[in-house]
């Protein structure tokens, strides 16, 4: 696993959620944010210092000052993988509306990724990890954008609406607002044995009763939030397998924010999440004939 290759991938997610996520909303400056950071014990890593040895560092976290040229390398990575889904859904920010941004990794497990060599070694994984991001727009008025984006994205991916969330899950207000969602590993697995990928896997996988055997020992939760108040936005992303989500809530507590693991699971997201994979599956399939 390559270090660069996890700071392009926590980039493209951060961008991505910004479209998945009072005042109801706490306004997290730069400032704020890179001292909660230091308080959790993390140390600044140049952008261009990032290598397989920062891995190491990761259990006590990292974080990485970033510009709007960093912003326009990972837009133009994301657009490489995005542009096989069948979608016209736009993020509506440029990396010329971004004035900088801050990255914040953190997390126990990372070595046991970097030993799985088939489905059997997942049974063994404890991972627990968050990826938070600040974001300072140029600009103070984005919010009304980037929220119509999201609402996009909620129609033509989920086939949801706002109203399908609940208020802890989604707040809209003038030039602020905030998502939060919450899904359990257990709920994915469910929807993936429902879905067409799955059923492909299964007539080509000879072994695939195995991997239910594994699949169905899974446990964990991941966890996506956004914050948006005028120039200020604020993103977390909360992951954990074989482990309490532990990451997520202690940077939350100590940023001043609501964890989004502590909101009640969304049921519905996991199937509409494996219904666009499977359509954008379908896509993929069909471009390359198979």
């Amino acid at each position: 696993m390559k270090m660069r290759k996890i700071m392009a991938l926590a980039l493209a997610l951060s961008m991505a959620a910004s479209l998945a996520g009072c005042a109801k909303v706490k306004a997290v400056d730069e400032d704020s944010f890179v001292k909660a950071c230091e308080k959790l014990g993390a140390e600044e890593v140049d952008p261009d210092d990032l290598d397989d040895d920062v891995v190491d560092d990761l259990e006590d976290g990292i974080y990485v000052m970033l510009d709007s040229d960093d912003f326009e390398d990972a837009a133009d990575s994301a657009g490489s993988y995005t542009s096989y889904l069948d979608t016209d859904i736009n993020i509506p920010v440029d990396p010329d509306d971004i004035e900088s941004a801050v990255v914040f990794i953190r997390g126990t497990g990372f070595d046991d990724v970097e030993d799985i060599d088939d489905v059997d070694d997942l049974e063994d994984l404890a991972l627990d990890m968050v990826v938070a991001m600040q974001i300072t727009f140029e600009d103070d008025d984005l919010a009304d954008d980037i929220f119509d984006g999201f609402e996009d994205m909620l129609d033509d991916m989920f086939d949801m609406d706002p109203s399908d969330l609940s208020s802890r899950e989604y707040y809209r207000g003038k030039n602020e607002g905030y998502i939060k969602v919450n899904v359990s590993v257990e709920d994915l697995v469910e929807a993936f044995y429902d879905s067409d990928v799955y059923s492909l896997i299964s007539l080509l996988y000879e072994d695939s009763d195995d991997l239910e055997e594994v699949l169905d020992t899974l446990s964990g939760n991941i966890s996506v939030a956004t914050y948006i108040k005028g120039e200020n936005c604020l993103i977390v992303i909360g992951g954990s397998l074989g482990s309490p989500a532990s990451e997520v809530d202690a940077f939350c507590s100590k940023i001043g924010v609501a964890s989004p693991s502590k909101i009640p699971v969304n049921q519905d997201i996991p199937g509409a999440f494996m219904d666009a994979v499977d359509d954008s599956f379908g896509s993929l399939s069909s471009a390359f004939n198979f």
